[in-house]
């Protein structure tokens, strides 16, 4: 996906790595990528400023009464 958006990505996910910024586990037919808890944080916040008071317009939910809100909405 991200080599369609003509990104390196086995190069940039090798400098995130390095940086500690993600981590990789390799599994016999996969991988799984998992993110440092303050990258996780900086990506929260950056969906929330987009459309603070709309949480329908998030690309991202995981606050359980906006959750419920867009879907009874």
């Amino acid at each position: 996906m991200l080599e369609s958006c003509e990104f390196d990505a086995k190069y940039g996910l090798s400098v995130l790595e390095q940086k500690s910024l993600i981590g990789t586990l390799k599994g016999r037919y996969d991988a799984v990528i998992d993110m440092h808890d303050h990258l996780v944080e900086m990506g929260k916040n950056i969906v929330r400023r987009e459309h603070p008071d709309e949480p329908n317009k998030h690309s991202r939910l995981w606050i359980e009464e906006e959750i419920e809100h867009v879907m009874a909405g």
